[in-house]
C-alpha cells in the first residue's frame, strides 16, 4: 500500500535539500545567475535606462535638470530591479531541478518506485524542495537589492510594501516551480535539460518584459507575454518597489518651484517608458487582474504536475531501459 505520509513527505524533502547544498557548485551557480545579471545592469544596461529619462526630461526645457536626473535614479534603479528579481525566480527553479534530471540519470526513480511511496508524494517533495530553495537564494538576491537601493540615498520603502514584494516573490517562486517540475518531467538527459536551461535564461527576461517595457515590444510580442506567469510577477513587483519611489519624485518636484509647473507632464512621460499598468490584447490590467492571472498559473501547472506525475517518474526508468536495450542490440545480444 503506497503512504502519504507528512513524516515521509519531510524526510523526501531533507534528502533532496541535503543533495542539492552537498553539490556546492550547483548552488554556487544557481545564486551566481542573479548576481551576473544584477552586475550586467549596474556596469552597462543602467546608463541606457538612464538615458531614456534623460531625453524626457530635456524635452521639459529646464535650465537645471541634474538634480532631477538624479532623484529619478532610484525610479529606474527599482524598475530594472523589479525585472530582474521576476527573471530570478523563474532561472533559480531551473536551476533547482538540476536533482530531478540527476535522479533520474542515476535511476533513483527506480528506487523510489519500487518503495511503498505513492508517486503523488514523491513528485510534490520534489516540488516543495524546489519552492525552498528558490526562495532562498531569491531571499538574498531582494536584499542585495535592497541594500543597494538603501546605500544610494532617496529610497522610500514602506513595511506594506515590503510586505506584498515578499508576497509576489513567494507567489512567483510556487509558480516557477509548478512550470520547472512540469517541464523537467519531460526530460532525462542532463545535457538536454542544460541546453534547455541556456535557452530559458536568454529568452525569459524579455519574454515576460524584465529587461525592458513590454510597450516597446511588437504588439504580437506584447500578446505573447500574456501567456508567462511570469509577467505578470514582474508587473506585481514593479507596482510595488515603485509606487513609494513616485510619490517621493512628486514630492521632490512640487518642492522645487522651476520642477513644479512639470510635476504631471514628466510623471505621465515616464509612464509611458515605466508603466506599472500591463496592457495585453488592448486591455489594461489592474493588480487585482495581475494576482488573479498569475493565480491562474499556478492552478493550471499545479493540476497538470498532479496528472503527470506517474509518467514523470517513470520517464527515467524507461530511459534506462531503452539505453541497455540499445547496447544489447549493437553487442549482438538480443534478437531483433
Amino acid at each position: 500500500m503506497k503512504t502519504h505520509s507528512p513524516k515521509l513527505l519531510g524526510a523526501l524533502v531533507s534528502r533532496h535539500l541535503k543533495m542539492f547544498f552537498k553539490n556546492k557548485m550547483t548552488f554556487f551557480f544557481s545564486l551566481l545567475v542573479p548576481c551576473i545579471t544584477l552586475a550586467i545592469y549596474f556596469l552597462f544596461l543602467r546608463e541606457l535606462e538612464v538615458s531614456a529619462v534623460t531625453g524626457v526630461i530635456g524635452g521639459l526645457n529646464l535650465q537645471d535638470p541634474d538634480p532631477l536626473i538624479n532623484a529619478s535614479y532610484r525610479l529606474i534603479d527599482s524598475w530594472m530591479l523589479s525585472g530582474i528579481l521576476a527573471v530570478s525566480c523563474i532561472s533559480v527553479s531551473f536551476n533547482a531541478c538540476y536533482i530531478i534530471i540527476s535522479d533520474r540519470e542515476k535511476g533513483v526513480n527506480r528506487e523510489f518506485l519500487a518503495a511503498p511511496v505513492s508517486k503523488s508524494l514523491i513528485s510534490f517533495s520534489y516540488f516543495v524542495f524546489n519552492c525552498i530553495v528558490t526562495l532562498i537564494i531569491v531571499s538574498a538576491v531582494l536584499f542585495i537589492c535592497l541594500a543597494y537601493l538603501g546605500a544610494s540615498g532617496n529610497f522610500r520603502l514602506t513595511f506594506a510594501n515590503f510586505g506584498y514584494i515578499y508576497l509576489v516573490i513567494i507567489l512567483s517562486v510556487i509558480s516557477a516551480a509548478t512550470i520547472s517540475t512540469f517541464l523537467s518531467g519531460f526530460i532525462h538527459s542532463g545535457n538536454t535539460y542544460n541546453s534547455l536551461i541556456a535557452i530559458m535564461s536568454a529568452a525569459i527576461g524579455f519574454l515576460i518584459g524584465g529587461y525592458m517595457p513590454i510597450s516597446m515590444l511588437p504588439e504580437g510580442a506584447q500578446n505573447l507575454t500574456a501567456f508567462f506567469p511570469g509577467t505578470y510577477s514582474a508587473g506585481l513587483l514593479r507596482n510595488y518597489f515603485m509606487s513609494d519611489q513616485i510619490a517621493s519624485l512628486e514630492a521632490y518636484m512640487r518642492s522645487v518651484p522651476e520642477y513644479a509647473p512639470h510635476v504631471d507632464e514628466l510623471l505621465d512621460a515616464l509612464s509611458g517608458s515605466f508603466s506599472l499598468d500591463l496592457t495585453v490584447f488592448g486591455s489594461s490590467l489592474s493588480v487585482n487582474w495581475m494576482y488573479l492571472m498569475l493565480g491562474v498559473g499556478i492552478v493550471l501547472f499545479f493540476l497538470l504536475n498532479i496528472l503527470l506525475s506517474g509518467r514523470s517518474l517513470r520517464l527515467g526508468v524507461l530511459g534506462k531501459k531503452k539505453k541497455a536495450r540499445k547496447k544489447a542490440l549493437e553487442k549482438g545480444e538480443w534478437g531483433l
